[in-house]
């Protein structure tokens, strides 16, 4: 089973990329950063496909970035694909790496599959 997160998947974009993905076999990591009711309501439909997972994190952050990375892996043991659709405005970056490759976190929208997946994380 294939495993992506998606950010700014509350509304939007972001929550059908989120929807289509678990109708087609991913788990889902439901990123939020503040309407808990509207990543509950995502989840649900997720979960009628496939297994989801919702964390709530500033992807501005370094620290949120990672714990959203971490918190994957300790619940589906791989990444596969991240997708970002975030909905404001910031000059703000936030990156980290993982398997020494760069993985930033941005206000822009696209997708990007995880080079042969994350697999084997140790967490920083």
């Amino acid at each position: 089973m294939k495993v992506a997160i998606v950010t700014g998947a509350t509304r939007g974009i972001g929550k059908q990329i989120a929807i289509d993905l678990s109708k087609n076999g991913y788990n889902v990591v439901i990123n939020y950063n503040s309407n808990i009711d509207k990543a509950l309501e995502v989840k649900n439909i997720c979960d009628t496909y496939n297994e989801s997972l919702i964390l709530k994190g500033d992807v501005s952050n370094n620290e949120d970035s990672l714990m959203l990375v971490n918190k994957t892996m300790e619940k589906f043991g791989q990444i596969d694909l991240i997708t970002h659709f975030l909905h404001s405005v910031s000059s703000k970056l936030s990156s980290i790496y993982v398997s020494g490759k760069r993985i930033i976190f941005d206000n822009s929208a696209f997708s990007f599959p995880i080079d042969k997946g994350i697999k084997n994380w140790q967490g920083y």
